[in-house]
């Protein structure tokens, strides 16, 4: 028994998934503009200003790597440290950064 069912929520779920789905869809067409299908996207994070990590299947990847939009440079290493002369590729390059950089 999934949660909506458990809370007699089913419709009320069923109608925020679809209109989710308009939005985003709308989200992927305004930025159709700016970007191109097929270009790619590396998302990294700094641990602790020590070590580079390329983010895999989750976290913002999976808002980016897109049908419409984004692609992962190279799918075959998730989260995997790079190392000091490692070349960055990507159309786009996404950084997360923590509050240790002074952003809030």
């Amino acid at each position: 028994m999934t949660l909506d069912v458990w809370l007699n929520k089913r419709q009320e779920v069923e109608n925020w998934l679809f209109n989710y789905s308009i939005r985003e869809n709308a989200m992927w067409q305004k930025l159709g503009s700016i970007l191109k299908i097929g270009e790619t996207a590396s998302v990294f994070i700094l641990d602790h200003r020590k070590r580079l990590f390329v983010m895999g299947s989750t976290g913002l990847p999976t808002v980016l790597y897109h049908p419409y939009r984004f692609s992962p440079v190279d799918s075959s290493e998730p989260s995997s440290p790079k190392q000091k002369n490692t070349v960055i590729e990507g159309d786009c390059i996404f950084q997360l950064r923590s509050k240790s950089f002074g952003l809030r």
